[in-house]
């Protein structure tokens, strides 16, 4: 076996930021994690081979069977149909969310600050938030804007992204503080992706 093969059967698809969050041994064996919009579950791999309990919610039906295809041993209720901003788990569930290339599908400020309320709500206090979406900070906008905070960026796709005021808003609403400091990557002036950890208060 190819040792990126090898590499591969290990932690799947995970997103790069994750996965430094977990060779920094974030997530532990008695943690509860939430991949809220997890989609077809790329970034629940790891978690699942080392016996982590990990939810994941999606508001596609399709995204949700795809994944319970593929991890068949994860209990039923650990997959959900369910939108970001209802999200059917009581108060402080879990020690970590996880919200992986969601929140820039936003339509409005208000729906961005409905979906951070809900997984917040589920975070237990201490717990982190772990947040990769686009965003305006470190960049000028890309693309026409088309109000609301959302853009066409130049690869013809629309994004919300995420500016330093909407941030700052969002940690003093929900009691969020940072846990490392904030990156942004510029990839080929095409988007700019964050990668932030928030600790809840």
């Amino acid at each position: 076996m190819e040792p990126h093969t090898k590499l591969r059967s290990l932690v799947g698809q995970t997103d790069i930021y994750l996965l430094d969050q977990i060779l920094k041994g974030r997530y532990t064996s008695t943690d509860k994690i939430l991949d809220a919009g997890c989609g077809p579950g790329r970034n629940m791999c790891w978690f699942i081979a080392n016996g982590i309990a990990v939810y994941g919610n999606d508001q596609s039906e399709q995204a949700i069977n795809h994944a319970k295809h593929i991890y068949t041993e994860l209990p039923e209720d650990r997959l959900s149909i369910a939108p970001v901003n209802n999200l059917p788990y009581p108060d402080c569930f879990f020690d970590h969310v996880l919200s992986i290339a969601v929140l820039h599908f936003a339509v409005t400020e208000d729906d961005y600050l409905g979906m951070v309320k809900e997984m917040v709500r589920v975070l237990k206090p201490g717990g982190t938030f772990f947040l990769r979406m686009t965003t305006a900070i470190g960049n000028e906008p890309q693309g026409e804007s088309l109000g609301s905070g959302v853009y066409r960026i130049p690869d013809g796709s629309t994004r919300f992204l995420l500016t330093d005021g909407l941030l700052n808003e969002t940690m003093v609403k929900f009691g969020l503080v940072y846990e490392e400091p904030f990156k942004a990557v510029n990839v080929n002036n095409v988007r700019v992706m964050c990668a932030a950890l928030f600790k809840k208060l």
